[in-house]
């Protein structure tokens, strides 16, 4: 396969990216919920000046998604939730996107092998790099829906008046 065979862009529903950003930089579901909205949001910017990585302009929600979507890539939008609920599809239409020519029965065991909870173990026991040091954990739920049982009423209609549109 070609490494520039596409983009497969992910994307998550507004209400759980905000509490798995809430989790992953350590602050407030109200501070997840305005940077989700934030227009000029920015990764990795630090206001001591020390960059643990390069700063990336996420933009609010909406606009990120926007932008891949407009972009000249060859590009798969690819819904966290049907990650989930429909894993052998999703995860058969990536790899036929890409190029990879793959059996059920290998997309079965690939997924079997990286079954969330088995993800979650493997950080418990050998950590996991990429997870922030405010961070408890990286695999932290993964779970579709949460944003409804965790955000108030007030969170869930501040995202929606932000991103009706593209959501």
């Amino acid at each position: 396969a070609n490494a520039a065979a596409g983009v497969l862009y992910i994307a998550r529903h507004p209400f759980d990216v905000a509490v798995s950003l809430a989790n992953h930089m350590h602050s407030s579901l109200q501070h997840a919920v305005d940077l989700v909205c934030d227009d000029d949001y920015l990764l990795a910017r630090f206001k001591n000046g020390s960059n643990a990585q390069v700063e990336q302009r996420l933009l609010n929600w909406s606009r990120h998604v926007e932008s891949w979507l407009q972009s000249p890539h060859h590009l798969l939008l690819v819904k966290y939730e049907d990650m989930q609920q429909r894993p052998q599809e999703t995860f058969g239409g990536m790899a036929e996107f890409l190029g990879f020519q793959k059996s059920r029965e290998e997309i079965a065991s690939a997924l079997a092998a990286c079954k969330f909870e088995k993800l979650q173990a493997k950080e418990l026991k050998d950590g996991f790099r990429e997870k922030p040091s405010s961070a408890n954990v990286f695999f932290r739920s993964g779970k579709v829906g949460e944003g409804l049982e965790r955000l108030t009423l007030a969170q869930q209609q501040q995202l929606h008046y932000c991103h009706a549109e593209m959501m």
